[in-house]
């Protein structure tokens, strides 16, 4: 009778123990979308296993760290995956048990499991149907060259490792601070030098910034292999000291040039990597060298002339048209630019006029009208094709 009860006891003890039960390894399934991607299983900072072709089914032992799971595919960004270690369910038993088999498990980590199925989704690194010269906003600016898009990738970059936690505000305001000449070329302090080189996808510098901290989390490399790597990373992104500035971008001389830059800082803005606050000081520091140039060039071709200066042109006066409102005559001016490369055959011919509009609470604007055209009915037929094409247009006399 005592022989049978001490079997029973033992029996009921082991049957807690889950390496008794369900071994010290467990199977892990890997699939991806779209399929057939390669996959690496890392876990303190080793690779532990690797999947050819998803789908595949992984078989791993089962220890108290996490599994980083990590999968490319030609044509997409690389995506990963933390599957989390957690406390096996039978461990309730082995505790209850008297915690005889617990001890045995939790020596050799197989009181643990992972999650039995990882599926990752692949991001295209052109998505479908957006050709790479028709990016968005690409008609505003000379903004398709592979240069400008490693910049704009590098900011939006950074933008992301801010909203993942991944940097503190303070690391990304002095960066992009450090920087900002890159996207804001005229106003901003000349930045980093080769910034226009490619850099690896936000993606992949969010799986190893993260993958660092995994590891330090798991003392698999210690505070100062962390700090070094992470800081390697992110100066090679963007520098917050740039021991080699970028040369001085080329002089604007004319309103085509200005317009051209206009239209680029509108893509910017599009990007979401500045502000209209700073596209705004840029704006009008691109028209202010403008205009610097053009009156620098007018004396000099005076001097050299040895003659004295022309006298004013008559303004233009008669029927015209009103092309928009604007807050400062700069930007108005800038318009103008914008609209004789838009609207080169309709405006042709016509001379700009920016009359300064003071009403009372709404403050003081700058109107942009153009002109002169034969008659009102000339007017109204131009009004005609340039709202066809959403352009703003109101018949107005200039001159007055």
């Amino acid at each position: 009778m005592n022989r049978l009860f001490w079997l029973g006891a033992a029996l009921l003890s082991l049957s807690g123990c889950s390496s008794l039960i369900e071994g010290t390894t467990q199977e892990i399934t890997i699939t991806t979308n779209p399929l057939g991607a390669s996959c690496s299983l890392w876990r303190r900072g080793a690779v532990i296993a690797k999947v050819p072709v998803t789908p595949a089914v992984v078989p791993v032992s089962r220890e108290k760290s996490d599994l980083l799971v990590v999968c490319n595919k030609p044509g997409y960004y690389e995506a990963s995956y933390l599957n989390k270690v957690k406390l096996d369910g039978a461990v309730a038993g082995n505790v209850l048990n008297g915690g005889l088999g617990w001890g045995i498990d939790s020596a050799t980590g197989a009181d643990n499991k992972y999650e039995r199925t990882v599926s990752l989704t692949l991001q295209p690194l052109q998505p479908a149907g957006l050709s790479a010269d028709k990016l968005p906003g690409a008609e505003l600016g000379d903004l398709n060259n592979p240069e400008d898009q490693a910049i704009i990738t590098r900011f939006q970059t950074l933008q992301r490792l801010l909203d993942a936690g991944l940097i503190t505000r303070e690391e990304y305001n002095r960066r992009r601070g450090a920087n900002l000449g890159a996207l804001l070329r005229y106003s901003a302090p000349a930045p980093a030098a080769d910034l226009g080189r490619p850099a690896p996808s936000p993606q992949q510098i969010i799986d190893r910034l993260r993958y660092l901290a995994q590891a330090y989390a798991e003392k698999g490399i210690s505070a100062n292999e962390q700090m070094a790597e992470r800081s390697i990373i992110l100066d090679a992104l963007l520098p917050a000291v740039p021991t080699r500035r970028a040369d001085p971008p080329h002089p604007l001389t004319d309103q085509l040039q200005a317009a051209a830059e206009a239209g680029r800082l509108e893509r910017l803005v599009l990007a979401k990597v500045i502000s209209a606050a700073e596209q705004t000081r840029e704006k009008d520091e691109v028209f202010r060298q403008v205009q610097v140039a053009q009156s620098t060039a007018e004396t000099a071709a005076r001097m050299a002339a040895g003659t004295m200066p022309m006298p004013p042109a008559a303004a233009p006066s008669g029927p015209g048209v009103r092309l928009g409102t604007y807050k400062t005559e700069n930007q108005a001016r800038l318009a103008w630019a914008s609209l004789q490369l838009t609207h080169s055959s309709e405006l042709a011919g016509l001379q700009p006029e920016i009359k300064r509009i003071s009403v009372r609470r709404r403050g003081v604007s700058y109107a942009l009208n153009a002109g002169p055209v034969a008659d009102r009915k000339a007017a109204a037929s131009l009004c005609r094709v340039l709202k066809s094409r959403r352009q703003f247009c109101q018949p107005t006399v200039i001159g007055h």
